[in-house]
C-alpha cells in the first residue's frame, strides 16, 4: 500500500513537470509583455526548456549512475522547485531563461528517475499497470 501511494505522487509529480514546462505557451503574450521582449523571444523559454531537458537529463544521469536514485530525485525536485520560485519572482528576461533551462534539466531527470524509482517499488505482477499512470 505504501509502494502504491509513493508510485502515485511520483506520477504526480511527472504530470507537474510536464505541465509547468508547458503552461508558458497559453499566458506567452503576458509573458512577452510582462519581460519587454517580442513574442518570438518569449517562446524561447518553452524551446530551452525543452532542450535542456532533452540534452542536459541523460548527461546528469550518465554523470550521477553510482549515486542513489532517491537522493538524485530529492535534488532534482528541490532544484526545480527552487528554479520555478526564482522564475516567478523574476523581471529579467535573462534570468527567466537561465531559470527555464535549469528547470528542464532538473525536470527531465526527476521524470526519468521517478520513472526508475517507480519501477522498483511496484511488484513484478502489477508493474504495467501502476507505469502506465506515467
Amino acid at each position: 500500500m505504501k509502494n502504491k501511494a509513493v508510485v502515485y505522487l511520483l506520477a504526480l509529480a511527472a504530470f507537474l513537470i510536464g505541465t509547468i514546462e508547458y503552461i508558458i505557451t497559453g499566458i506567452i503574450q503576458m509573458v512577452a509583455d510582462d519581460l519587454h521582449v517580442t513574442t518570438s523571444a518569449a517562446g524561447l523559454l518553452v524551446t530551452s526548456l525543452a532542450l535542456s531537458a532533452a540534452i542536459g537529463a541523460p548527461i546528469v544521469i550518465a554523470l550521477t549512475i553510482n549515486i542513489d536514485r532517491r537522493k538524485i530525485l530529492s535534488w532534482m525536485l528541490i532544484i526545480f522547485i527552487l528554479s520555478n520560485i526564482i522564475t516567478s519572482v523574476s523581471h529579467s528576461f535573462e534570468m527567466v531563461l537561465m531559470t527555464r533551462v535549469l528547470q528542464g534539466i532538473s525536470g527531465g531527470t526527476a521524470i526519468v528517475v521517478a520513472m526508475a524509482v517507480a519501477t522498483r517499488l511496484v511488484e513484478r505482477e502489477k508493474e504495467e499497470q501502476r507505469l502506465a499512470s506515467f
